[in-house]
């Protein structure tokens, strides 16, 4: 009956010999788990008690507790698809493209990668087999070239080699590059290597004034054609020469050698 239940529990002897108020968890006259608080009444002897039952107080906790750990779970599948749609979307066709790369490295550009997507990885992807197309395109340019060069020296050499009026490269301050067999024949040495020892103007030429009347002229007018010249063989005999020469000038137009027919 009301006023008649008999209450001995923590807050009201808290209330009642210290006058203390507590909020706290503690079991009730029924000895079940409650919440509650209390309020000290001293003039009237009472205490005045708010109490709800724990499992009503932790009913929502739990609910809360259990959608935190679905909502986890949801959202750790979900992080774990777009990182597998990440490895198959982004990482994998890097990795194509790694591979592709250093193939071209290796020289190898008969290559070309697939492209299945339209977004920024296939623009890439297909941006990458452009370069291999252009790459291929020119260095078989570049191969045909330099077996166009090879085939050129060759005809070059042949003609060199079996000339029989002397061909020559010589440096502007007097020192024999090349000189073809007919030429080392005609001035009487044995070998281009002896005649590379040699200073035109004091070995070669009779009168050393006349290579640098030679040289003037040359490198005034660019080319001299059918110029009398006296030469000196090795064994001293001289010997009239026709000469026709042009310059050979570097990419900056410096002037690196005279090359010309004796």
């Amino acid at each position: 009956s009301v006023l008649k239940q008999k209450v001995d529990t923590v807050p009201v002897r808290e209330c009642l010999n210290y006058n203390k108020e507590i909020e706290a968890f503690y079991k009730d006259y029924r000895g079940v788990e409650v919440a509650g608080a209390s309020m000290c009444l001293p003039s009237m002897k009472w205490t005045l008690l708010v109490e709800t039952d724990y499992d009503e107080v932790i009913a929502p906790l739990n609910v809360m507790q259990k959608a935190a750990i679905t909502t986890g779970i949801i959202i750790t599948g979900l992080i774990s698809m777009l990182f597998i749609l990440f490895l198959k979307g982004v990482v994998k066709p890097l990795g194509i493209l790694s591979r592709a790369a250093e193939d071209i490295a290796n020289g190898n550009y008969d290559i070309s990668i697939p492209v299945n997507t339209s977004d920024e990885i296939g623009v890439l992807g297909n941006q990458f087999n452009r370069m291999v197309y252009e790459i291929k395109l020119r260095t078989d340019e570049i191969e045909k070239e330099k077996i166009r060069l090879h085939k050129s020296e060759e005809k070059f050499r042949t003609i060199f080699e079996d000339s029989k009026d002397a061909v020559f490269v010589s440096t502007p301050d007097g020192n024999v590059l090349e000189l073809n067999p007919a030429g080392v024949y005609i001035l009487g040495y044995s070998s281009l290597e002896e005649i590379r020892r040699l200073n035109i103007a004091k070995d070669i030429y009779y009168d050393p004034e006349e290579r640098d009347k030679f040289r003037k002229e040359l490198e005034n007018k660019g080319f001299i054609k059918n110029t009398e010249l006296i030469l000196r063989k090795r064994n001293g005999q001289l010997i009239n020469a026709i000469v026709s020469a042009s310059l050979v000038r570097d990419e900056k137009g410096n002037i690196t050698a005279y090359q010309g027919i004796i």
